[in-house]
C-alpha cells in the first residue's frame, strides 16, 4: 500500500513538472511593428502641463456636461519623467524643450546644445526638412521663447532673444506662426523682423487670405500685433476677444498651408498653461488647457482624413505649479464650477488694480471674482498681491491647491494616436519622443 502511495506521489511530482515545464510564459505584450510610414506628424506641447491640470480640467468639462479633453480618449499614453543635466534636476523649458527636440538632454536655460563643450544637437525638425518634409512650429507665445526656440536654435542661454531669433532666420523652416517675437526695444525688434526678409520670409501680422497653390511654396512667419515689445503672446482664453487670432486657428491654418505629398512636421505649443500655473491662477489655467486641446482637435479632424499617413502626439515639457486635484479647505470635496466666478485672468486684473486705483477694491473683486471678502483681508496693497490673494482665494473654494510658483519634477503624460502610436507605453522619458518620432516616419539625420 506504501509502494502504491509512493508510485503515485511520484507521477503527481513528475506532472507538476511537466506542466511547469512546458506552460507558456506570460510577458507584456510588446508593440508589433506598424508596416505604415506616417507622413503628418503634429507633436503637441502642453508647457507646464502636468497630470493635475489635465484631469481637473476634464472634471471642469464633465460639470458643463461638455465633451471630455480629446487626447484624453487617445489609444495609447505614457508616463514621462523630464529631468534636465545639471544637478537641478527639476528642468526648465529650454532643457524640456531640447530633450523633446533633439533627444540629448542639457542643463537648464540651454538651448539645442551642451554648454561647456559646444557641442550642437540635431531636432526631429531638422530632420524632417533634411528629409523633404515641411515643418511649422507654432506657439502661443513668442518665436524665440524657449520651447519653440529647442526646435531651430543652439544658443548657451534662453534669455539670448537676439541670437535665437537670428537662428531661426537661418533654419529654412517653412512656417512661424502665433507669437510675435521678443526683443529689447523696437529697433532690435526691427531689425529681426528685417532679418528674416532678408532670408526669405514673408511677414504677415493680421489675418492672411491664403491661395494654396501661390503661396505654399513660400516662408512665412504669421503672427498678430507683432509690433509688441517685449513680445506678443496670444491672449489667455478667458481674456479674449472675437476678434483674437488663437492657438487653433494658427494650427488650422498651418495645416493648410503645410500639406503636400511628402509630408510635414508641426510643433505646436500651449504656451500660456505654464504662464498661468506660475501664477497658481486656476480658472485661467484651466481654460488655457481647453484652448489647447482645441488645437489638438484640428489635427484630429485632418487626421481623421488620413488615418494611415498621420501620428499626433501630445506631451508636456514639465509640471509647472504642483497644483493637486484637492485642497484642505475643502476636505475631500471640490466645486470646479466656482472658477466660472472669475471673469479675467490675475494678469489682466492686476493691470485692472493697477489703473483704477481711486476705485474701491471689495468692489472690482466683487465684480471680476464674485467674491465678498472680508474687511481687512488683504495683506497688502500692491495690485500684484491682491489679485494673488484673490485668485488663491477662489483656488481654495473651488477645491484646488498649489505647491509652488515654479516647476515640480513630476512626470507627465504623453498620449498618441496613429501610425507609431503604439510605442507611447509604460514608463518613458522625454528623450524617447524623437525616436519614436523616428520609426514612425524613417526620417534619418542626414
Amino acid at each position: 500500500m506504501k509502494t502504491k502511495k509512493t508510485f503515485f506521489l511520484f507521477i503527481f511530482f513528475i506532472s507538476f513538472i511537466g506542466l511547469i515545464s512546458f506552460s507558456p510564459k506570460v510577458e507584456i505584450e510588446k508593440p508589433k511593428p506598424n508596416k505604415l510610414k506616417a507622413k503628418y506628424v503634429f507633436l503637441f506641447i502642453g508647457d507646464g502641463m502636468g497630470m493635475a491640470h489635465i484631469y481637473i480640467t476634464n472634471e471642469y468639462l464633465k460639470l458643463h456636461k461638455q465633451p471630455q479633453l480629446s487626447f484624453i480618449n487617445f489609444p495609447y499614453y505614457a508616463f514621462t519623467t523630464t529631468f534636465c543635466a545639471d544637478s537641478m534636476r527639476i528642468t526648465d523649458s529650454a532643457a524640456a524643450g531640447t530633450a523633446i527636440a533633439t533627444g540629448s538632454k542639457t542643463n537648464s536655460g540651454v538651448l539645442g546644445m551642451l554648454p561647456k563643450t559646444g557641442e550642437k544637437f540635431t531636432s526631429i525638425a531638422e530632420i524632417a526638412k533634411q528629409n523633404g518634409f515641411k515643418v511649422g512650429i507654432l506657439s502661443s507665445v513668442g518665436m524665440n521663447h524657449a520651447t519653440p526656440a529647442a526646435f531651430y536654435a543652439k544658443q548657451p542661454k534662453r534669455s539670448m532673444y537676439k541670437e535665437i531669433a537670428e537662428d531661426m532666420a537661418r533654419s529654412n523652416f517653412d512656417l512661424f506662426a502665433g507669437g510675435g517675437l521678443y526683443a529689447k526695444d523696437k529697433n532690435e525688434l526691427n531689425y529681426l523682423f528685417n532679418n528674416l526678409k532678408t532670408n526669405g520670409y514673408r511677414i504677415f501680422f493680421n489675418e492672411i487670405t491664403f491661395n494654396k497653390e501661390l503661396d505654399s511654396d513660400k516662408k512665412l512667419f504669421y503672427t498678430a500685433n507683432a509690433d509688441t515689445i517685449p513680445g506678443f503672446a496670444i491672449p489667455y482664453r478667458i481674456d479674449q476677444k472675437e476678434s483674437d487670432v488663437t492657438l487653433s486657428e494658427y494650427v488650422d491654418f498651418g495645416i493648410q498651408f503645410l500639406e503636400n505629398e511628402t509630408g510635414f512636421f508641426m510643433m505646436a505649443e500651449g504656451g500660456k498653461i505654464d504662464w498661468a500655473a506660475h501664477d497658481n491662477d486656476g480658472a485661467t489655467t484651466v481654460k488655457e488647457v481647453i484652448d489647447f486641446d482645441l488645437a489638438v482637435k484640428k489635427a484630429l479632424d485632418f487626421y481623421q482624413k488620413h488615418p494611415n499617413e498621420t501620428l499626433i502626439i501630445v506631451t508636456a515639457d514639465h509640471e509647472t505649479g504642483g497644483i493637486t486635484f484637492g485642497q484642505d479647505q475643502m476636505g475631500y470635496k471640490t466645486n470646479f464650477l466656482k472658477l466660472d466666478q472669475q471673469k479675467m485672468s490675475e494678469e489682466v486684473f492686476t493691470k485692472l488694480l493697477t489703473d483704477n486705483k481711486s476705485n474701491g477694491v471689495y468692489q472690482l473683486v466683487n465684480t471680476n471674482f464674485e467674491l465678498k471678502l472680508p474687511e481687512n483681508f488683504y495683506k497688502s496693497t500692491d495690485p500684484k498681491s491682491i489679485s494673488n490673494q484673490v485668485t488663491d482665494s477662489l483656488n481654495r473654494s473651488a477645491g484646488i491647491g498649489w505647491t509652488t510658483g515654479s516647476h515640480t519634477g513630476s512626470p507627465v503624460l504623453t498620449f498618441a494616436i496613429g501610425v507609431g502610436s503604439e510605442q507611447f507605453r509604460g514608463n518613458i522619458d522625454n528623450t524617447d519622443i524623437i525616436r519614436f518620432i523616428q520609426n514612425a516616419t524613417l526620417l534619418k539625420k542626414k
